[in-house]
């Protein structure tokens, strides 16, 4: 007879199993409230920073965008947008603007990746990858849905001034977290056989 503890285990992982094999990315615009509450949030972050992590050197960190902050952000956006891409079709222009509205839970995973003596810097940026998908499987395992998205803002210099970050600091991403209106239709993936060799 299997031992209680053990067979929990299993359960559990099992159960993980069973989701990775089937998750999908939300859009945007599908995640509505409620979000995850402050404990949530806590175990959601939790789980973030027990990515695998070469010496030790935490070279993430988190901010999350408050309401406010995000509709600060917004009217930003619609101004940033007129200049950098003026061409842009209106409706498109109103998506990327509005991207974050209703999304109950927006948080910026910060990349501190430096030059260290023994740790290579593109190390450090997958564990702030490996972050990203942390929290996000995190939120998923607490019934939300999520999404990992960068866009234009990631790379514009001044989203970054607004979100204070450090010289050398890069975002690793913008994950959204809510409850799914819909989730997206099921999509196609690679087989294994397609990509995986064996020597």
């Amino acid at each position: 007879m299997a031992e209680p503890e053990k067979t929990e285990n299993r359960n559990t992982h099992n159960q993980l199993l069973t989701h990775l094999l089937s998750r999908r990315s939300a859009f945007a615009g599908d995640l509505h409230r409620p979000g995850p509450d402050d404990a949530q949030q806590t175990a959601m972050f939790t789980a973030a920073v027990r990515v695998p992590d070469h010496g030790r050197l935490a070279p993430w960190r988190f901010i999350v965008l408050g309401e406010q902050t995000r509709r600060g952000l917004e009217a930003w956006a619609e101004g940033a947008l007129s200049v950098l891409r003026p061409d842009m079709p209106a409706e498109k222009r109103r998506r990327d603007i509005g991207e974050f509205s209703d999304v109950p839970f927006v948080t910026a995973v910060v990349s501190k990746a430096a030059e260290h003596p023994r740790i290579p810097k593109h190390e450090q940026e997958l564990s702030a990858a490996a972050a990203c998908l942390a929290l996000m499987l995190a939120a998923e395992s607490l019934g939300f849905a999520t999404r990992w998205t960068t866009g234009w803002r990631a790379e514009y210099p001044e989203f970054r001034e607004r979100l204070n970050l450090a010289p050398g600091e890069t975002i690793a991403g913008l994950i959204l977290v809510g409850t799914p209106r819909a989730m997206p239709e099921p999509r196609s993936y690679p087989a294994p056989a397609d990509v995986v060799t064996r020597l």
